[in-house]
């Protein structure tokens, strides 16, 4: 049985600020964190170019609490940019690292 969350059960929090190095980056992390540690699995969308957040999560060490990272900021040609940033279905908690300077069309990926 395939069980697909609604998207009106779903948390989601966009980070975002107009300045680069405000600590965008380290909120979505410990939002994530704090998540991951309550039991809930959460997902890390980055999609700042610097990847800050993937990194960090990429160093996490191994026997701390599931979080699922989402590199949205990587252009693959192997995938559209809507399926390679897309959300899994189950995913409860998403947060968002956005990049700097987002525009308003921007805003409506995010």
């Amino acid at each position: 049985m395939l069980n697909i969350s609604r998207p009106q059960d779903r948390n989601k929090i966009v980070i975002l600020n107009p300045k680069g190095g405000c600590g965008k980056s380290t909120l979505a992390t410990n939002i994530a964190a704090g998540y991951a540690n309550r039991g809930s699995a959460p997902v890390l969308m980055d999609y700042d170019p610097q990847g800050s957040s993937i990194a960090w999560l990429s160093r996490r060490p191994a026997g701390r609490p599931a979080i699922r990272g989402v590199a949205a900021f990587e252009k693959n040609r192997s995938s559209t940019r809507s399926w390679q940033s897309s959300e899994p279905g189950d995913a409860r908690n998403i947060i968002v690292d956005s990049p700097t300077a987002v525009s308003q069309n921007d805003l409506r990926e995010l």
